[in-house]
Order: structure tokens, then sequence, then C-alpha cells
């Protein structure tokens, strides 16, 4: 049988040199685009605590105690005795804390926010906090996170800063909650 051989020849030094930087260039070009796409698609924030778990207020208190609540917050605030818009969360701790939230009352909304309270659950019902927080942050971020379980707990409240999230840390100081810390992310 008769066999043929082919016989190929190298290419020019010029062409794999050229190849060489072809394939760096592409692999470089996919580098900076996968980067690129996962810093728009995962957030580069790290959520201290733990997420606040709200829940209709009118579920779990008594609708008597919701309207001395928004009568105390205040005297303007017009509501359906059927339906009062409030949520809220509690931080467990040796005393419990109970949040509420007023965002879906836009007459407590306004540039700095919506207004949020904090009560003592076994207290008479008196503000031991309130801040006007804005609560349109993207999805995976919490407005309010539980940072710990001490006899008061503390928590972080998020609010975005520009394009960055700012995470205030509070403290109990024996009457009210402050400010400890704050930080960007």
């Amino acid at each position: 049988m008769n066999q043929i051989q082919y016989k190929l020849t190298a290419p020019p030094k010029s062409w794999l040199k050229l190849m060489l930087r072809l394939k760096v260039a592409i692999a470089v070009a996919i580098l900076i685009t996968t980067l690129g796409l996962s810093g728009c698609t995962k957030p580069n924030l790290t959520i201290v605590g733990t997420p606040f778990q709200w829940q209709d207020a009118e579920k779990v208190m008594p609708q008597e105690m919701l309207q001395s609540i928004v009568q105390q917050v205040t005297s303007t605030l017009s509501f359906s005795k059927s339906s009062i818009p409030i949520q809220t969360a509690r931080l467990q701790g040796k005393q419990e804390v109970v949040f509420l939230n007023f965002a879906r009352f836009p007459e407590l909304c306004g540039d700095l926010g919506c207004l949020v309270v904090a009560y003592l659950a076994q207290n008479d019902q008196s503000p031991i906090w309130n801040i006007y927080a804005a609560p349109n942050l993207p999805k995976h971020v919490p407005l309010l996170a539980q940072f710990d379980a001490r006899s008061m707990p503390s928590f972080v409240v998020n609010q975005l800063d520009g394009t960055r999230i700012r995470q205030i840390l509070y403290t109990w100081d024996g009457s009210t909650y402050q400010p400890e810390r704050n930080g960007l992310n």
C-alpha cells in the first residue's frame, strides 16, 4: 500500500507570537468582564447582625395599643380603625424591645425617610428611640438588624449614602439607644 505523507511546515514565529498575544488579550478581556459583572450583580457588603423579621403590627399587638402609640407619635395622622399599616419587629434580650416601622404612612415619611420608633415591651409604651430612616434599600440589605443579645440588645441601621451602605450601630446607654459606630461598606 502506498502511504502518502503530508508534511506540515511550522508557521512563522511572528504568527505564533501574534496568536499568543491574542490568547492573552482574550483571557484578560474575559477576566475583566467577569469581575465587572460580579461587582454589579453581587454586592460587596457584609451584613452585620441578624435582619429584623417584620410583620404586620395589628396581627401581634392590640389595636388600642397601636392607636395609643400612633397618637403619641403624631396628632395629625389619620388612619382607619379597620387597618393600621404599621410593621413591627422585636429584639430579643433580657428586656424585649419592640420596633414600629411607619414606612406605609406617607404622612410620617419625608426627605429624611420614614419614622421608626422603639419601645420597651414591658414598659408604659414611652418611646426609647426614634429615627427617620430611608426604607428604600436594595432588596438584600435590611433596614435594621440585631447585633447582639446582651441584656439590652444592640442593633444596626443600614442606610444608603450615595452608592454605598452606611451601617450605624446603636447601643443602650441606660435610658435610650445612642449611635456608637458608623461605617461605610
